[in-house]
């Protein structure tokens, strides 16, 4: 669906040359959920705006649906962007404008069909979004939540192949998050339609993501599966996000580290072995005993996985001998000391 081909983008601030984007090379699948993650200021939102060319390139190439749309006249790129929803961080709605009518605009922009026609597609997407009973009324009557659903709504108006989201759950509370969340995965799976979200929340990412692009100074500097970017980060940025989300710094500020007397692993389970006896068997089979320091369990979208800091003790040909059974078991061994 989504082809870039080493995009550069340089504002010019005070006088001064800034780059935000630097070889931007990058392959969107049709149908998958691509997050792209970083801090503030490393990119991301040039990256995404991008996408519709709401942000031109200096040099690369963006190609959508196999189409290069760098190369577009004006009057073709606005019929490409009727083909790319976006739903934004603080909703831009009309507040003079009831839910029903600023889920309508983007169909009498472009006048879409008749009136009823219109009103048709409006009451199915409030239906899609849950807020079927909440057509007649305004912006300002919305929780957060609901706005949101609103913008998502209206970003679908048009039947889009592609939803851009621009820090969508950024401006939400926790569970307001999880339920937008779950309501783009749906609208994933039922329209079978490819998202690109951009974040600097990790959580988000592990949520809904399929594949994850991480952007540091305008560089891409990790991509590939969020299962693989998530348990096995290998940058530094990268790193420092996952260890946001899972306190994995908070092993070493406990003192457990120094103060344990065998040997110390994170085990990493993914899949089906979350819901296995592992440990237990392990510790039976090679007559070891253990102590559980630290531990998650939890899901990367729909794939369960667990994170384990234990600490074993037990004679060292049995604890080799136990590595390698846990490696056969797919588990991940890593040696903390």
């Amino acid at each position: 669906m989504i082809r870039l081909e080493n995009l550069e983008k340089t504002f010019i601030v005070d006088g001064r040359s800034v780059p935000a984007l630097r070889g931007i090379s990058l392959d969107v699948p049709a149908g998958e959920v691509f997050g792209i993650i970083g801090r503030s200021g490393a990119g991301k939102s040039t990256l995404i705006r991008m996408l519709n060319l709401l942000e031109r390139p200096d040099s690369g190439r963006i190609v959508i649906d196999g189409q290069d749309v760098t190369s577009l006249s004006e009057t073709a790129l606005r019929g490409m962007r009727q083909q790319v929803g976006m739903v934004f961080q603080h909703f831009n709605l009309l507040s003079s404008r009831t839910v029903a009518e600023n889920v309508r605009l983007p169909l009498e922009l472009i006048r879409s069909g008749s009136r009823a026609e219109q009103n048709a597609r409006v009451d199915e997407l409030l239906e899609l979004v849950g807020l079927a009973a909440h057509r007649d009324k305004y912006p300002s009557q919305l929780s957060g939540g609901q706005k949101q659903r609103v913008g998502i709504a209206r970003a679908l108006a048009n039947r889009p192949k592609l939803l851009l989201c621009d820090e969508a759950t950024s401006a939400l509370d926790p569970q307001t998050t999880q339920s937008i969340l779950d309501l783009i995965a749906d609208i994933n799976k039922q329209l079978k339609l490819t998202v690109v979200l951009i974040t600097h929340e990790m959580g988000v990412i592990r949520r809904i993501a399929d594949r994850v692009a991480v952007i540091d100074g305008g560089r891409i500097v990790e991509i590939g599966p969020v299962a693989e970017v998530f348990l096995h980060p290998q940058q530094s940025a990268t790193q420092s996000m996952v260890a946001e989300l899972s306190h994995a710094d908070e092993l070493e500020d406990s003192g457990l580290l120094d103060s344990a007397s065998g040997a110390v692993w994170r085990l990493t389970f993914v899949g089906a072995t979350t819901h296995e006896p592992i440990l237990f068997d392990t510790a039976h089979r090679y007559g070891l005993s253990f102590s559980l320091l630290q531990g998650t369990v939890s899901r990367l979208k729909d794939l369960p996985y667990g994170q384990l800091v234990v600490e074993w003790q037990g004679e060292t040909d049995k604890l080799a001998a136990a590595r390698e059974g846990l490696a056969a078991r797919n588990v991940v061994v890593e040696v903390l000391r």
